[in-house]
Order: C-alpha cells, then sequence, then structure tokens
C-alpha cells in the first residue's frame, strides 16, 4: 500500500506521479505562493530544462533536483532549479520573496513530500548571486552567512544537518535568486 499525503489544496500521490514519470521524486509546496509543483530528476540537469513531467517539450520545463542530488533529500544541500516566468508559475515567486513582495519568515514552512516522507524546511536565506557562483550549489557546502533578506534566525543556534536550495533565473539570466532553507528538526 502506498501513503497519500494530503495538503490543504490537494492530495498528492507520489506512486501514481511515478507511474506517469519514473523521474519523479518529490512534490514542492511553499504556501503564500504559487509553487505546488512535482520534482523531477534526471540524468543530467538539461533535460528537465524544456521538458515537462509528461516528458513532452515545455519552453518551462519542471521543477528539478541537481542531477548529482541524491533523490531522498539526503544529502547536506539538495538544490532544485526550476524557471523564472512572467506568469507566475515554475520559481516565480522567488523573486517576490527576494523582494519582500511576499514575506516569509521563519513561522513559515516549505514542505517536501516523498513517496514515504514529509519534510519541513524553514527559509533562512535568499539572495542574488553571479550565474556561474558554483558555491551555492554544492551539495556538500553550507551557507549560514549570506542573505539579502532577514529572516529573523539565529543560525548559530540551530543544528542544521541538511539543507534545501531553490535556483532560479533573474535579470534575463545574468543573475541568479537562490533561495536556502533549512530541514526542521523532528520533535
Amino acid at each position: 500500500m502506498h501513503k497519500e499525503i494530503k495538503t490543504k489544496e490537494i492530495t498528492i500521490d507520489i506512486k501514481k506521479l511515478k507511474e506517469i514519470n519514473s523521474d519523479v521524486v518529490g512534490w514542492i509546496r511553499i504556501p503564500k505562493t504559487h509553487i505546488n509543483y512535482a520534482i523531477v530528476k534526471g540524468k543530467d540537469n538539461s533535460y528537465y530544462l524544456n521538458h515537462d513531467i509528461y516528458k513532452n517539450y515545455n519552453i518551462n520545463g519542471s521543477i528539478f533536483m541537481n542531477s548529482s542530488n541524491q533523490s531522498d533529500f539526503h544529502d547536506f544541500n539538495t538544490i532544485l532549479f526550476g524557471h523564472y516566468t512572467y506568469r507566475s508559475d515554475m520559481f516565480s515567486d522567488l523573486l517576490k520573496i527576494y523582494q519582500n513582495k511576499i514575506k516569509l519568515t521563519k513561522k513559515d514552512t516549505i514542505y517536501i513530500y516523498t513517496e514515504t516522507k514529509k519534510y519541513e524546511y524553514v527559509p533562512y536565506s535568499i539572495y542574488v548571486t553571479d550565474p556561474y557562483d558554483s558555491k551555492p550549489l554544492n551539495r556538500n557546502k553550507r551557507f549560514f552567512n549570506k542573505t539579502e533578506r532577514d529572516f529573523n534566525i539565529d543560525l548559530s543556534k540551530q543544528n542544521i544537518t541538511n539543507t534545501l536550495t531553490l535556483s532560479t533565473c533573474y535579470n534575463n539570466d545574468s543573475k541568479r535568486i537562490i533561495f536556502h532553507s533549512y530541514l526542521k528538526q523532528e520533535s
């Protein structure tokens, strides 16, 4: 028997999504935003730039995991990519978070659903960087001190063992928005 994960908006059945596309590794949902999508992981980081979860050509692509990450979200830094579009879909709302038009705080949660587990992440850092800056995309590196928005979190008091990084283009691909959150510790 597979597990269905219920959210306020939808029921997410990862097993059924995997029947559509075996590359599906989970689902991301960020309340207060339009970010509510399946996550796929390809053999490289280019296929899902312009293919949807049905593997059809789509200029908007999919939300996809870095191909070097573990599919179970157990790397220290799991990286998800998504396009910025002018229709407020995919990862476009990261710009609104960066501009503080969507106000996320340490009380907000980023949800990742997999076939067996729900992960909850706390936002702590967002900034713009050069598109060739690979430091935020290193799956084994920590990013505690860089942010251009204050999330009112004392990171020195957090036992951070897992980071989720979202990345999208900004300003016609001349820059990237990087958004970090850390995994809430289970009580």
